[in-house]
C-alpha cells in the first residue's frame, strides 16, 4: 500500500550516461511487490539519453522524481541532494547502472519490521562482471559480513570490528545498506562533494554513528561491474587526489571524537589497509607519475596530517607501524619515498598475501 504523503522507502538514484540501463533499473523498482516507495533519479548533464528515459519513466509513474544538475564527477552530490528532498522513512540507495532483485524492498521491511526499526539494514550483493561488449566474466556474491553475523543486531562499533577482522578491504558502498533517513539527517551524515571514492570517507563516520545495525545476508541487490564504469578505469593522479582529501577526512574524524580502543583497533585496520593500498601498493606505481605522487603523499601529511596519521596508527598491528616513520619521510622529499616503496614491495605485501592464502586454506 502506497502513502502519498510519506512512503516507506525513498530509492535515491544518482544517474550519469547510464541511458544504456535506465529501463532495466526502473524494471526492478517497479516489479517489487512492495509498492510504498518513492524514487529519486537524479540525473547529472549526460551524453546520451539518460534524461530522456528519466523523464519517461516519470511521466509513466508518479512515484518517481527526476532532479537535475551538471555534472560533478562522483554520486556524491547527488545522494546529497537526493537525501534532501527524500519523504521516506528509509532511504536505498542504487547506483544508476544497477538494479534491485525481486522481492529486495519486501525483504527489507520486514527486517525493519522484525528488528524494531534499526538505524541500517545491511544486506547482500551479487556482482555482475561484464567485458566491453557487455557479456558476463563472472558472478560474485558480495557481503561484508561474515556469515556467522547473519541475523544478528549489532552497535555500529561491533558491526565495524566483526567487517574488518576477516578482510580489512571491506566494501564500504551505501548500496549493500537501507539507512533510516532520520538517523542520516540528525548525525548530519553527508557525502563529501565533487570526489571519488567517497563511500570509502563516508561509510566509517555512518558505523562510528550508528547504535543499531541489522545484518542480513539475503541477496538483495546486483552490482553491474562495467567495462569503462569509474570503478574499472586506470589509476590516475586525480584519483590519488580524490583520496588524499578521504584520509585527510578520515585521520581528522578519528582525532577529534571519542574512540574505544576496540574501535580504535578496528579503524587502524580498516582506514589503514586501503590507505597503504592505495599510496604504496606496487601496482600503483605503474599508473603514477612520482612528481604527482609525491605532491599528493605531501599534501596528505603536511600540517596536522601527520600528527593524526601518527595517532591512528598507534593502534594498528606491528608491520603497520613499522611503516609509520617510512611513510612519513615520504613528506620531506620525493628522493626519501624509495625506502617506503621498498618496504611494502618486499616485505609488507608479501605478508599480507601469505596472510591471506593462510586463511583461504
Amino acid at each position: 500500500m502506497q502513502s502519498a504523503e510519506s512512503p516507506f522507502f525513498s530509492l535515491i538514484v544518482p544517474c550519469c550516461n547510464v541511458g544504456k540501463y535506465v529501463d532495466e533499473l526502473v524494471d526492478s523498482v517497479v516489479g517489487q511487490s512492495f509498492s510504498d516507495w518513492e524514487c529519486i533519479l537524479f540525473v547529472e548533464t549526460s551524453q546520451d539519453d539518460t534524461l530522456d528515459r528519466c523523464q519517461c519513466a516519470e511521466r509513466r509513474d508518479a512515484r518517481f522524481k527526476v532532479l537535475t544538475g551538471p555534472r560533478s564527477g562522483s554520486a556524491s552530490i547527488p545522494r546529497n541532494k537526493g537525501l534532501a528532498a527524500a519523504r521516506g522513512r528509509y532511504v536505498v540507495w542504487i547506483d544508476g547502472d544497477d538494479k534491485l532483485v525481486e522481492g529486495a524492498l519486501d525483504r527489507i521491511a520486514k527486517d525493519v519490521h522484525r528488528a524494531d526499526e534499526p538505524d541500517i539494514i545491511h544486506y547482500a550483493a551479487n556482482q555482475r562482471e561484464e567485458d566491453a561488449d557487455g557479456r558476463v566474466v563472472r558472478m560474485s556474491r558480495i557481503f561484508s559480513f561474515p556469515d556467522a553475523e547473519n541475523g544478528r543486531m549489532l552497535t555500529g562499533e561491533e558491526a565495524m570490528c566483526a567487517i574488518v577482522r576477516p578482510n580489512p578491504h571491506f566494501y564500504p558502498v551505501p548500496w549493500l545498506m537501507a539507512i533510516r533517513v532520520d538517523f542520516l539527517r540528525e548525525n548530519g551524515l553527508e557525502f563529501l562533494p565533487r570526489i571519488r571514492y567517497e563511500d570509502l570517507e563516508w561509510m566509517p563516520r555512518v558505523l562510528y554513528a550508528a547504535r543499531r545495525v541489522f545484518v542480513d545476508n539475503t541477496v538483495c541487490y546486483l552490482y553491474r561491474h562495467r567495462y569503462g564504469s569509474v570503478t574499472r578505469r586506470d589509476f590516475t593522479s586525480r584519483e590519488l587526489a580524490c583520496l588524499v582529501v578521504v584520509f585527510r577526512s578520515l585521520f581528522n574524524f578519528f582525532v577529534t571524537h571519542a574512540f574505544t580502543r576496540r574501535l580504535a583497533t578496528a579503524w587502524a585496520r580498516g582506514i589503514l589497509s586501503p590507505f597503504f593500498s592505495y599510496f604504496f601498493a606496487p601496482k600503483r606505481f605503474a599508473c603514477i607519475n612520482m612528481l604527482a605522487w609525491s605532491v599528493c603523499i605531501r599534501c596528505l601529511l603536511r600540517n596536522r596530517g601527520w600528527v593524526n596519521f601518527v595517532k591512528l596508527a598507534r593502534f594498528a598491528g606491528l608491520p603497520k607501524k613499522v611503516a609509520v616513520p617510512l611513510v612519513l619521510m615520504c613528506g620531506l622529499h620525493p628522493a626519501l619515498g624509495w625506502p617506503a616503496r621498498a618496504y611494502f614491495r618486499y616485505f609488507y605485501y608479501p605478508l599480507v598475501m601469505r596472510q591471506v592464502k593462510r586463511r583461504g586454506s
